[in-house]
């Protein structure tokens, strides 16, 4: 049914949008807190960090796009609508509305139809 590399390629997306999410969460962090200039806002760990993840969620992107097609990773690139909410609510404590959680779970049913 589905061969190891394709297998390979779906982690390797799902894996750069998680990461992507996890990136996010770091600018967000960052854009929370007090800076004492403008130099410190952008030369700080967590924005350094968070952009050297962006990088690499590029690179995994593209090795992955060896493994599987563009459509399919375009689709799993959704999964960041639903990575971002869940990473925000375990580390931020924010809320997950209804209406966020029924469209995630949209998101989810809409990747299964489109991997089968």
């Amino acid at each position: 049914m589905w061969s190891n590399a394709y297998i390979v390629g779906i982690a390797m997306t799902l894996a750069s949008t998680l990461l992507a999410g996890i990136s996010q969460l770091l600018l967000k962090i960052a854009a929370g807190r007090e800076y004492k200039n403008w130099l410190q806002e952008y030369l700080n760990v967590w924005v350094i960090t968070a952009y050297a993840i962006f990088v690499l969620t590029t690179v995994l992107s593209v090795i992955a796009l060896r493994f599987i097609s563009l459509s399919l990773s375009t689709a799993l690139a959704a999964t960041g609508q639903v990575f971002v909410p869940l990473l925000s609510w375990l580390i931020l404590k924010e809320r997950i509305s209804v209406q966020k959680a029924l469209g995630m779970v949209a998101i989810i049913v809409g990747i299964i139809v489109f991997t089968l």
